[in-house]
């Protein structure tokens, strides 16, 4: 789902994260041990798109079922190909093609740590949200009159079941009394 997919997103931001403090403390007391470098992800692109192309071509060129089905096969791998290229930039997005300074590191470091907090602050919000819309539909389909007798049975307050819009839309039903409730000479009226 999308929120697992910005969950594993967001701890590789965090493992990438402590890397470059342990970079910058290598590079910062001037050791000796080597500092992990970017690979190049250009021939993982360029053979991805080789292979779309190929598959491409494969397939305008099926006629059997047989050939039909290689070149779709094909396709499937040039795809996860070219997904694999795109995993590996994100994966060395934290790396430098030359030895960085301190001070590159340190600007590295304090992008990370904003990209973690943005990347944290939309899961939350993607989480409320799902929370949100489950709400929502029970407003739609529910008489707003049984919520509210119900909240106001419980001393539950009305802010935590509707939204400031929704206590507008429904301000009709906000005056019915705590033990009002819905029977059928309600619904034939």
């Amino acid at each position: 789902t999308q929120l697992e997919t910005i969950g594993s997103k967001l701890a590789m931001l965090k493992k990438q994260k402590s890397l470059l403090k342990k970079m910058w403390k290598i590079v910062y007391n001037g050791t000796d041990k080597k500092i992990p470098m970017k690979k190049s992800e250009d021939k993982m692109v360029e053979a991805a798109q080789k292979a779309i192309e190929k598959a491409k071509k494969m397939k305008d060129k099926a006629v059997t079922n047989e050939e039909k089905i290689a070149a779709t096969e094909a396709d499937e791998k040039a795809k996860q190909q070219r997904r694999d290229a795109q995993d590996m930039k994100f994966t060395q997005a934290h790396l430098w093609d030359k030895q960085p300074s301190p001070d590159q590191i340190a600007k590295r470091i304090k992008v990370w740590s904003s990209k973690i907090a943005k990347m944290e602050l939309n899961l939350k919000h993607k989480d409320d949200n799902k929370e949100v819309s489950l709400g929502t539909s029970k407003l739609n389909y529910m008489d707003p009159r049984i919520s509210v007798a119900w909240c106001k049975r419980n001393e539950v307050p009305i802010e935590k079941i509707f939204s400031k819009t929704m206590r507008d839309k429904f301000n009709w039903a906000m005056a019915v009394p705590s033990d009002w409730e819905f029977n059928a000479k309600m619904g034939e009226q």
